[in-house]
């Protein structure tokens, strides 16, 4: 295992939980080299670099009143990690928690990240909206 693919797992790790808990964007965007692609389910090939990483990411929180992710497992390898987690928090417009969970699968090259691919469960957010748009039980 490479201590700098440790180093970087763990940047990334504290930049994403200050952008919860902040909205500190710079802090994740400077991780992502200038061509890094941004993968995640219905996003593919929209964005790409520092840049794309500010929209990406700016979405991600914009879509939450409050989101934490937990870490449960981290596998790291020589050029790379595999981050298993949980988020819980509340979407703008729905009162109720949501509760999630995903892989993001991170490429390093030199110290900044070369592509990032996070995968998730969507069902949780499919029934909140499908909650919202049902008429309120009488």
């Amino acid at each position: 295992m490479s201590e700098t693919v440790q180093t970087l797992t763990q940047q990334f790790i504290q930049a994403l939980h200050r952008l919860e808990d902040s909205g500190d964007l710079d802090g994740i965007c400077t991780l992502f080299d200038r061509d890094a692609p941004l993968e995640a389910p219905g996003r593919t090939g929209r964005y790409r670099g520092p840049e794309g990483a500010r929209q990406f990411w700016g979405e991600y929180r914009n879509s939450f009143s409050t989101i934490r992710s937990e870490f449960e497992q981290t596998v790291v390898g020589e050029h790379g990690a595999a981050l298993f987690w949980t988020a819980r928090g509340r979407l703008r417009h729905h009162p109720q928690e949501i509760t999630y969970q995903g892989v993001t699968l991170l490429e390093f090259q030199g110290d900044r990240i070369a592509h990032m691919r996070t995968v998730f469960d969507r069902a949780p957010f499919q029934m909140a909206v499908q909650q919202r748009i049902r008429p309120a039980a009488r």
